[in-house]
């Protein structure tokens, strides 16, 4: 018998997002998290968890879903890290009650990330097994944060 199927959508709550995505992690629903879906996680464990808490209860989360919606080897550990730091650089100047409108004041997050990403890290240095597995830090310049 497979597990029922949740869809996560932006109109969902916080704690029935934060919900499902724990039911997605012990096995018992299966759930689609794209990079929104990611963003999301992060940025609601970053408000209410101090950094160390927050990082580790994200990357247990990504870690864990199914590999076509990040996780599993696809899961990168320094981008996850790198992520991350840029969303509590954000976070920091410019807080919003609500995911959306932080979105919205940050479109580079969603629709640029990788271009914001290559700033700060080479394609070659995020191909490595070491980066994918490990926090390295960038090789551009510094992740302030």
């Amino acid at each position: 018998m497979t597990n029922p199927q949740v869809k996560i959508t932006p109109a969902m709550p916080d704690e029935e997002f934060l919900r499902t995505l724990v039911q997605a992690v012990a096995g018992e629903v299966e759930v689609e998290c794209d990079h929104t879906c990611h963003l999301r996680l992060a940025w609601l464990n970053l408000r209410s968890k101090p950094w160390p808490i927050a990082l580790a209860d994200t990357c247990e989360v990504l870690k864990a879903l199914p590999e076509h919606s990040g996780g599993g080897k696809a899961y990168h550990h320094t981008l996850t890290v790198a992520s991350l730091r840029l969303i509590l650089q954000r976070i920091k100047h410019h807080d919003n009650d609500d995911f959306e409108s932080f979105l919205a004041a940050y479109p580079e997050l969603r629709a640029d990330f990788r271009q914001l990403i290559k700033n700060y890290y080479s394609d070659e240095h995020l191909e490595r097994r070491s980066a994918r597995v490990a926090f390295v830090s960038p090789d551009k310049r510094a992740l302030d944060g």
